[in-house]
């Protein structure tokens, strides 16, 4: 929200707005355009930037209206100037002397004070946005700004006219110096200008009278200083000296003297007082830092070039969308134009730069904006000359609202044609022909030439017009001003593509082929035979093919961001989850401060939650791309449901309900068991969850071996109706459960049918309200001769499934762990709070010993120093990857056969599968679990130190 204006008179206002020179003038065409989008951003049919005078309101710039100038008394801009923010007023209806049923207005506040509105206007009431109120305030501050930049502008020409007015009797005062720098004389402009005696400077040694200001002047006085040692020129060397007047900023200008021997002198040169003027120009780059934030906060792209092309303002919405973080480096407009357009930035300047630089470089010649296609974007561009040859760039982000898709331009195929009408039909056979003697009012159409757009024979003359007229009128001006280029060159062969319209009134696409065969005498060509091709089918299968590889890249982007996605929030996340973890497990706390512990807890679930909410969003983004595998096999469906009732019973006891497992042992189904077990897990917690207290969650089997076993997971909560059912499976719905006690993401149902009909079967809701919910999950049956899978092999769902297996002891050990022999741990970690997070979680343990290595050739270091005997790596280190780290480990002695662990936050399949097959034993995700890591490395550290002899 806008603060309010500082106090004043309305004399100081009205005298400011005098001082502006904008009353009853035309205004710059950059206020039109702020008028305009204002209009266009609010969606009201008028809008306007008006100047409230002492009696009058003056239009600056209209959008919709006619009238410039109204009466002030009464008038809404009258009341909006008094307000701070945006002020909206309605009128009711049925008062008839009433226009406006609808008036939004934001004060426009130079120096303090309100000039004027910024305001948007509709015959017909209606409500303003957010969005909308954004957008007024954004052309408020604009029209601020550039108001503000025209006072500026105006009081720096008066001063500057009274500098040159000044100039003009004399400013400056001369000098003359020996070769040791000692003034010889002085011009009595010196005591004009400073108040000091010429004769008392005489004797005096000039640089003893200066000192260096300590601003961005002072590269001048070292320039000057280094140019005297050389005895070279200098100019506008900037020092400071005291004078009777006060301490002045003077500005020193010399050439060095050299008798005719070339022997040197000394120097002869002028100074002037430019104290105002460096006031000035700090005042200056006051106001333009003032009108760059002005415009930074514009939420549209705006560029600056001087009259040379030369970049010299660039806002941070335009450097981001271009991708210049630093226009001082920047080649002018022009190249970097050229350079775009080369790296094919530009769709509609792809195979013809030459011609869209031309046009893109006109468009500040255009009275509309222009329409640009910029990668992926669509961009509203509207180019402003300035009185002085500068341009202004404006550029606001349309992508959302245009929905009119050029289509795209395909790559032009160069044919041979042949010299003769009837021959060149041989060679494009199925080709419509035609033939043109230049300067004629007729030309041949052939038959197919009018069957190809629906017509017998008969009913298309054969005048230029019968082609002419039925091109698209978007590629008429494009496709015969190239014909017409054409026949005056007669050079190579004519092509274009383009549209034509068809009898039954839909367009067709024709590849238009020509070549002149006859010239006259002079060489000026006089008949051209040509065909027509129907490249519609082709154009089709060029745009699903151009369709296809815009999907697969965004499907590609999609996948690294939210791999990256899951590494930036794991990695806090292992802090926040293992320190809370060490926490909990200090008893004295929880005996101390029970509400801490409880605290702790809650941190503890919602990590857990968030880091499920994570492994579901991976889930769903590799269902979505096809990446998801499914391993078959026998599984006993008994088996799978009792390892789902075992880990999911503390959740119904927390929740106050009961499970009834009715599936009696022997069925099985044909699935991929961790798959299986991630579906179970995630319909039973949604059954206790979303269930009542005291509720039932009841497990029943309908076998059928010829179509599929059906599995039925029936709750007893509230029910659903046919609305929710009807929204259940779209991304992160929960159905008004969002704010409620109930943990989820809106994301598991999703995953969980799409895991079902990758495994062959079929998910199916029944639910009506105060009855409950059933959810059916129909697999198919194992056929005769298929044998079931050991439950032994496979962890249940929620288990930690990337953790490592038991490390098997093959040789005796010589010795035991013990705290005078720990096992030795060395941690390989970048991110020091995680490297403190495991020293603290091991701190308690004397028979283990840890080391940690901040990079790979710190790691090497200590291993040459001491063989360690666990080894624990992240996957990302500065200078090498962890895989490299371990390669290169692997080569020191003793270290060949040593326990590698990965700790790491990439939690995807393809990540985990990479880490087992470069040799770690284990892969430990983050954020880790602290009980299972340390409970792991005491297990190592129990089989004690193993024999490397």
């Amino acid at each position: 929200m806008s603060t309010a204006a500082p106090p004043h008179t309305e004399a100081d206002r009205l005298a400011l707005l005098q001082a502006t020179h904008l009353l009853d003038s035309e205004g710059s065409p950059a206020f039109t355009a702020l008028a305009r989008m204002a209009a266009r951003q609010t969606g009201c049919p008028v809008a306007a930037i008006n100047l409230v005078d002492s009696h009058r309101l003056f239009s600056l710039a209209r959008h919709g209206l006619a009238q410039r100038h109204l009466g002030r008394e009464g008038s809404f801009c009258d009341r909006a100037l008094v307000h701070s923010d945006v002020y909206v007023a309605t009128e009711p209806d049925g008062k008839p002397d009433v226009v406006w049923r609808f008036y939004a207005g934001m004060p426009v506040v130079v120096e303090g004070m309100p000039l004027g509105t910024v305001c948007v206007m509709d015959r017909e009431p209606r409500e303003l946005d957010r969005e909308a109120r954004a957008a007024l305030r954004d052309a408020a501050l604009t029209a601020s700004a550039l108001i503000q930049a025209e006072l500026t502008s105006l009081r720096f020409r008066r001063q500057e006219a009274r500098v040159r007015t000044a100039s003009m009797a004399g400013t400056d005062w001369l000098w003359e110096t020996d070769k040791d720098g000692r003034i010889q004389w002085v011009s009595s402009g010196l005591i004009r200008h400073t108040g000091l005696d010429p004769m008392s400077e005489v004797g005096l040694v000039a640089r003893d009278l200066y000192t260096p200001r300590q601003d961005d002047t002072r590269a001048s006085w070292e320039r000057y200083q280094l140019a005297r040692q050389r005895r070279e020129p200098f100019s506008d060397a900037i020092a400071e000296r005291d004078t009777p007047r006060g301490r002045i900023a003077v500005s020193i200008s010399g050439t060095p003297v050299f008798d005719s021997r070339g022997e040197f002198k000394g120097y002869r040169g002028a100074s002037r007082n430019v104290t105002k003027q460096l006031a000035l120009d700090t005042q200056a780059r006051h106001d333009e830092l003032l009108l760059r934030q002005a415009f930074d906060a514009f939420h549209a792209g705006v560029m600056i070039t001087n009259p040379q092309g030369r970049i010299v303002y660039a806002n941070q919405h335009w450097r981001a969308r271009v991708g210049v973080a630093d226009i001082s480096t920047a080649p002018p407009w022009p190249a970097l134009l050229r350079q775009r357009i080369d790296e094919g930035h530009y769709r509609d300047g792809v195979g013809r730069e030459d011609d869209f630089f031309q046009w893109r470089m006109n468009v500040v010649n255009r009275t509309d904006p222009a329409v640009i296609h910029v990668g992926d974007t669509v961009a509203m561009c509207r180019d402003v000359r300035l009185p002085d040859g500068s341009v202004v760039y404006f550029s606001t982000d349309i992508t959302r609202s245009y929905h009119d898709q050029k289509t795209l331009r395909a790559q032009k195929e160069a044919l041979a044609l042949s010299e003769e009408r009837w021959k060149f039909a041989l060679e494009g056979a199925g080709d419509g022909v035609w033939d043109w003697e230049i300067g004629r009012a007729e030309v041949f159409f052939a038959p197919r030439w009018k069957s190809m757009l629906g017509f017998e024979d008969t009913e298309v003359s054969n005048v230029p017009g019968e082609w002419v007229d039925r091109v698209h009128p978007e590629d008429r001006r494009r496709v015969f001003s190239s014909f017409i280029d054409y026949c005056h060159s007669g050079q190579g062969i004519f092509q274009a593509e383009f549209r034509m319209r068809h009898k039954a009134g839909h367009y067709i696409w024709i590849l238009s082929r020509g070549k002149v065969v006859h010239h006259a005498d002079g060489g000026r060509p006089t008949r051209i035979v040509g065909t027509h091709s129907d490249i519609s089918t082709l154009k089709q299968a060029e745009r699903a093919l151009r369709d296809k590889q815009i999907a697969e890249a965004a499907n590609r982007a999609k996948s690294e961001f939210l791999s990256r996605m899951s590494h930036e929030v794991r990695t806090p996340l292992n802090a926040i989850r293992g320190f809370a973890q060490l926490l909990v497990q200090r008893r004295e706390l929880a005996a101390s401060s029970p509400d801490s512990a409880d605290y702790l807890r809650q941190i503890l679930l919602s990590t857990e939650l968030l880091s499920e909410l994570v492994n579901d969003v991976l889930d769903l983004q590799q269902i979505e791309a096809g990446a998801i595998t499914v391993a078959h096999e026998a599984v006993s469906l008994a088996d799978v449901v009792q390892q789902c009732i075992a880990m999911l019973e503390p959740m119904a006891t927390r929740h106050q309900v009961l499970i009834d497992n009715r599936i009696e042992p022997g069925a099985q189904v044909w699935a991929d068991r961790r798959r299986l077990q991630q579906v179970l897990s995630n319909l039973v917690s949604n059954a206790i969850k979303y269930n009542r207290p005291d509720g039932i969650v009841r497990l029943t089997l309908t076998p059928d071996q010829a179509r599929g076993h059906a599995l039925c997971v029936e709750d007893t909560g509230p029910g659903l109706d046919a609305e929710q059912l009807a929204r259940l499976f779209q991304p992160f719905e929960r159905l008004g459960q969002d704010t409620s006690h109930i943990e989820g993401s809106g994301l598991g149902l999703i995953i969980t049918r799409s895991l079902t009909e990758a495994m062959g079967g079929q998910l199916e809701i029944r639910s009506q309200p105060g009855d409950g919910t059933r959810v059916y999950v129909t697999l198919p049956p194992v056929h005769d001769g298929l044998e079931m899978t050991d439950d032994k092999d496979t962890a249940p769902i929620g288990a930690p499934q990337t953790e490592p297996e038991p490390i098997v002891a093959t040789t005796p050990s010589l010795r035991a762990c013990t705290p005078d022999d720990p096992l030795r741990v060395v941690y390989v970690e970048d991110n020091r709070i995680n490297a403190l997070l495991f020293q603290e979680a091991l701190r308690p343990y004397d028979e283990l010993w840890l080391e940690v290595a901040e990079d790979g050739q710190m790691a090497l270091s200590m291993a040459r120093e001491h063989r360690p005997e666990v080894l624990v790596i992240d996957a990302h280190l500065p200078g090498m990857t962890g895989f490299e780290v371990l390669r290169a480990l692997r080569t020191l002695p003793g270290l060949a056969d040593t326990p590698a662990y990965m700790c790491s936050a990439d939690a995807l399949p393809e990540d985990i599968e990479r880490a087992r097959e470069e040799g770690f034993v284990g892969y430990w995700t983050k954020p880790i679990d602290i009980e299972h890591v340390t409970d792991e490395l005491l297990r190592l550290a129990r089989l004690g130190h193993p024999d490397v002899s």
